[in-house]
């Protein structure tokens, strides 16, 4: 059974929490009070002062006048401790003997006599009165519906932009690269073969050994000029203009 009133309760604090805007949680405000009230008349008497600091500690002490003539003095704090009072009393306590009461005894309460039932007669059949039909009255039919001839609007005709008109650009110039001319390679001649007579015996001979003749210089003939031939184009003309269809 505890269960389920548990179970109850944290279910109810889940829906309450779904709806509605969530607790807004403010901390700890400082504040200071008092008050008094001091009647001879009823004999009452008490005070109370309270103060508490922006941490959230409250301090307070308050003081009652109880039937028997003493004051009952309370101070107490409240802190992250938990609530500590401490209680003290000034005065001494007085029993007074035959004490009257000083209230008045209740009245004595008045009776009155119980009303004389009224009696009503036995039944009687109620008395049947015939009224006329109501002249029939005659309604106009309701008025036929409006009719609405049909109203059309023309859609829009279409503007045509005319087509671009093309732009062609020249043929470009073709550039050929020169060609490479190479010169044909030199042409030596050999040496010549010197020969040598043998000696004779006795005969002592000088020989004269002539030097080879140097070697011809070569001769290199001058490259040929390459000439880019040349195409004649024909003269550019525009295309032709296309209109609109």
């Amino acid at each position: 059974m505890i269960s389920c009133l548990v179970a109850v309760a944290f279910a109810d604090a889940q829906a309450r929490s779904s709806y509605g805007p969530p607790e807004e949680i403010f901390p700890p405000q400082a504040f200071a009070y008092q008050y008094g009230v001091q009647d001879t008349y009823s004999g009452s008497s008490f005070a109370k002062t309270e103060t508490q600091d922006e941490g959230g500690n409250v301090n307070g002490e308050y003081t009652i006048a109880l039937p028997d003539g003493r004051t009952q003095i309370v101070k107490y704090r409240a802190d992250g401790n938990g609530y500590v009072a401490d209680v003290s009393y000034e005065g001494v306590a007085q029993y007074p003997e035959n004490v009257k009461p000083s209230y008045a005894p209740a009245p004595a309460p008045a009776y009155k006599p119980a009303p004389v039932p009224a009696y009503v007669p036995a039944y009687q059949p109620p008395t049947t009165t015939t009224t006329p039909p109501p002249p029939p009255t005659t309604t106009a039919p309701p008025p036929p519906p409006p009719t609405y001839a049909p109203f059309y609007v023309p859609a829009p005709q279409p503007i045509y932009a005319p087509a671009p008109q093309p732009i062609y650009a020249p043929a470009p110039i073709r550039v050929h690269s020169p060609v490479r001319v190479y010169a044909p390679a030199p042409v030596y001649a050999p040496a010549p073969v010197v020969y040598t007579t043998p000696a004779t015996t006795t005969t002592t001979t000088t020989t004269t050994t002539t030097p080879p003749p140097p070697p011809p210089t070569p001769v290199y003939s001058a490259p040929a000029t390459y000439k880019t031939p040349f195409t004649a184009f024909a003269p550019y003309k525009p295309a032709p203009a296309y209109g609109s269809s």
